[in-house]
């Protein structure tokens, strides 16, 4: 609640994410054994968070699940985020 994640979603399911503000992604080490490369995401975090919940309101705080199952109605879901990865 604190960090305004219903609002962002609310933007996010009216317009879409903004092409501009990409996520930054760190590698994480020690993956080895050709496993899928994982990421510590260092911006970007209350974006993807309201992606996760519009997706699955379920997931939101109860006070505030139907409202996000509201906003879920009208989205078309994101399948990619624009991102950059840093060493």
């Amino acid at each position: 609640k604190e960090e305004a994640v219903y609002q962002l979603a609310r933007d996010i399911a009216k317009h879409g994410l903004n092409p501009l503000e990409r996520f930054a992604l760190i590698p994480r080490k020690g993956k080895g054994n050709g496993a899928a490369t994982s990421y510590i995401m260092a911006e970007g975090n209350r974006r993807l968070c309201a992606i996760k919940l519009l997706a699955d309101p379920e997931l939101a705080p109860a006070e505030q699940r139907k409202a996000f199952e509201k906003l879920a109605e009208k989205w078309t879901p994101i399948t990619a985020v624009p991102g950059a990865e840093f060493a």
